[in-house]
């Protein structure tokens, strides 16, 4: 189990811990109601993709350059083709989705403000780690457990206990989720070290022999978003005066270049908030298109009806 701790005025100055965490998200927690996607959340991503045209969407693309030209903006990106390794396109509005530590990865001409390029650079991101095992029987339900999560000072933290019913009595269990410091220490780890710490600390906490819980679940999963190249962290999370500094400037747009995220919104690291950036990018865009109709009614320039964007 964890002990307590107590927390002097000087730790309150200089640490990141609960006493800086924004309100908001304190108060996340008391939300009497938390709602999941039947069935998995990629029906999700997938349902919108099915909804868009085909082609609107294109893999293996990673943009590379983002120019700032009159009215239009390029994007330069990488195609799979090993003919044409590289490609152009143009675009009345750019929407950079990315997290604030990938954004650093493109090049913008003319380049981003002082202002956005140092809350993009400082922003704070925690560390996260995920450690998934698939188990040929859901042990821990002959303990009582049935769902909830438990908490220990091992390594592994915190697991999880979904009571997802799947076929043939297997199991699927969240038997690590770690933050920042507790996540870094995976980091430097391979599979298999991983897979053996977290099955150390079930073994203590189940009271069962590890090698008996390894030939229960033979199947792991490990996700760590800090080696993700696309994320290159975790989520955001405001260190001390941080919020005063960068909350409003990770969301302003760059002329035609809009940001959205989870970064870019309160509260920081839900799904739901980076959702929230997105219909708010929306709503600006179509406003910019709206003022510049009405400023010049004859702009024979096609824009996106409000339906479409």
């Amino acid at each position: 189990g964890e002990g307590t701790k107590s927390l002097s005025s000087s730790d309150s100055l200089t640490s990141k811990g609960p006493v800086h965490q924004p309100i908001h998200l304190l108060l996340c927690w008391l939300i009497l109601r938390f709602d999941e996607i039947v069935g998995g959340f990629d029906q999700l991503p997938q349902a919108l993709h099915n909804s868009l045209l085909p082609g609107t969407v294109w893999f293996y693309s990673p943009a590379e350059e983002v120019e700032m030209s009159g009215d239009c903006v390029h994007v330069t990106y990488r195609t799979p083709d090993p003919l044409l390794p590289r490609a152009r396109l143009t675009a009345d509005f750019v929407v950079v989705a990315t997290t604030a530590k990938a954004a650093r990865l493109l090049r913008f001409q003319p380049p981003l403000s002082l202002n956005k390029q140092d809350a993009l650079r400082s922003v704070h991101y925690n560390s996260a780690t995920k450690v998934i095992l698939a188990c040929t029987q859901r042990f821990w339900e002959r303990d009582g457990i049935f769902s909830g999560k438990s908490s220990t000072d091992r390594p592994s933290r915190f697991i999880y206990y979904p009571n997802h019913i799947f076929p043939n009595g297997a199991g699927v269990i969240l038997a690590s989720y770690t933050l920042d410091d507790d996540s870094v220490f995976f980091t430097a780890l391979d599979h298999t070290q991983v897979v053996d710490i977290v099955l150390d600390d079930l073994a203590a906490l189940h009271s069962r022999a590890k090698e008996e819980l390894r030939a229960l679940c033979p199947y792991s999963a490990i996700k760590n978003w800090s080696q993700d190249p696309y994320s290159m962290g975790g989520f955001a999370f405001f260190t001390p005066y941080q919020y005063v500094d960068y909350a409003q400037e990770l969301s302003q747009p760059e002329g035609l270049v809009f940001f959205a995220g989870e970064h870019t919104d309160l509260p920081h690291g839900w799904i739901d908030t980076a959702i929230k950036s997105g219909l708010r990018v929306a709503k600006n865009i179509q406003e910019s298109v709206d003022l510049a109709l009405t400023r010049n009614p004859r702009n024979t320039k096609e824009y996106f009806s409000k339906s479409e964007l």
